[in-house]
């Protein structure tokens, strides 16, 4: 592991920490082992090379954070796990919270004879704030036994996996596991219409009513099969469509009305959350 990342980690936690964070480096500088009490937060976040999974471990608090991959934003309670996926500019929110977290570098640790965990399997898990107490004992765990073994202790890189294989099994989650997913043949018409029909006001009883389904349910089944709301996905699609769009040099007005925002501040808004920038900003970012 570059020693730069190793570097750029420790000065990103001590930046941010209330009092000097208490670091763990795990794994040659594949992982990173944290305590810390983090002040309110609300900034734009630049990608790295490490993937991060954060627990609370103090009183409730409240966790927003958009990126490509992640729209989560809700109660961010004792042992309730957040997830920051590597390699994604984002946009992080969140009130005075003590946690205990790991950053890895999937890349770069080994799988025990199993196939590699990519960080795209995480993507459903890093939509929600789910409690789970066996994420924070594992973490816990981790944290204690690299403080008493250091970096070359051989278990601590099976725990790791141990802690990631855990938050991939759906019967672990506790989100929508009593609602079947939306069914393939089904979904893929949604997003079919979703993509032709960006453009307009759409609403979820809409989607609802090409799926065929009660709108209470349709909403259930649509983020157990996709990880997240229909309104989180039709305004990631947005977006995505929103960027390609800026790209072939468009007005952000042009841009907004083609993608069902008919006031372009508001667009700029949601833009913004999505991405921590205007969308001219982040024209120019791009382009430079």
């Amino acid at each position: 592991m570059p020693q730069d990342d190793v570097t750029k980690t420790r000065d990103y936690l001590t930046a941010y920490a209330v009092d000097d964070p208490s670091i763990e480096v795990a794994l040659n500088g594949a992982a990173f082992l944290t305590r810390a009490a983090f002040p309110a937060f609300d900034e734009p976040t630049q990608s790295s090379p490490f993937t991060k999974i954060a627990v609370n471990t103090g009183l409730n608090s409240w966790y927003k954070r958009n990126s490509d991959s992640t729209c989560v934003e809700g109660p961010w309670r004792r042992k309730s796990v957040a997830i920051t996926l590597a390699g994604e500019d984002g946009h992080t929110v969140s009130s005075d919270v003590l946690m205990t977290g790991l950053a890895v570098n999937l890349d770069a640790i080994t799988p025990y004879g199993e196939t590699p965990i990519r960080q795209e399997a995480l993507e459903q898990a890093a939509n929600h704030l789910p409690v789970d107490p066996y994420s924070a004992f594992l973490l816990e765990t981790l944290f204690q036994s690299s403080k008493r073994y250091g970096s070359s202790a051989a278990f601590i890189e099976q725990r790791v996996h141990e802690l990631l294989r855990h938050l991939l099994r759906p019967q672990e989650r506790t989100v929508h596991q009593h609602t079947p997913p939306l069914d393939t043949r089904r979904l893929s018409r949604v997003k079919a219409f979703i993509a032709e029909h960006a453009y307009e006001d759409l609403s979820v009883s809409d989607l609802a009513r090409i799926a065929v389904m009660d709108t209470s349910y349709f909403i259930k089944s649509f983020q157990a099969a996709t990880g997240m709301t229909p309104f989180v996905y039709l305004t990631r699609a947005r977006m995505a469509e929103a960027k390609r769009l800026l790209l072939q040099n468009h007005s952000v007005t042009r841009v907004a009305l083609s993608v069902g925002y008919s006031n372009p501040s508001k667009f700029a808004a949601t833009f913004k959350r999505c991405y921590g920038m205007t969308p001219t900003g982040w024209l120019s970012s791009t382009l430079s």
